[in-house]
């Protein structure tokens, strides 16, 4: 079982999780943190190569927006929505099913964001 934990504190966000991937009889390390870049990071339980995809994807998305503005909340918030949807229609239902995402984040405006997404359900924080 992974254990992903995000706390937002006065003047930023404690992350964690565990490194350990367990399938029957058998364990093994496994990087469960994923950089986007050095304002997003997103940690994944589950499916890891999911976490895996979502970040690398992000990552290419926000490279390509870069140029249109400040990346705000609400932004985010559609970028990320829309990068899992489109990574859910490729992969699958089976592939997104009880997968647990914790994503944090910080705007350009320097507010700091979590988001928690659980098999097609999202709560977004502050």
């Amino acid at each position: 079982m992974t254990v992903l934990i995000g706390l937002r504190c006065k003047d930023g966000a404690v992350l964690a999780c565990d490194s350990q991937e367990t399938r029957t009889n058998y364990f093994r390390f496994w990087h469960k943190v994923n950089w986007v870049d050095d304002n997003l990071v997103v940690l994944g339980a589950g499916n890891l190569t999911l976490s895996e995809a979502l970040a690398r994807r992000l990552g290419d998305k926000l490279r390509e927006v870069k140029g249109e503005g400040p990346i705000e909340r609400e932004k985010m918030i559609r970028i990320i929505e829309q990068t899992l949807l489109t990574l859910a229609q490729e992969i699958g239902e089976a592939g997104v099913k009880e997968r647990q995402l914790l994503i944090a984040g910080r705007t350009d405006k320097g507010e700091l964001c979590l988001w928690a997404v659980d098999a097609g359900r999202s709560t977004s924080g502050r």
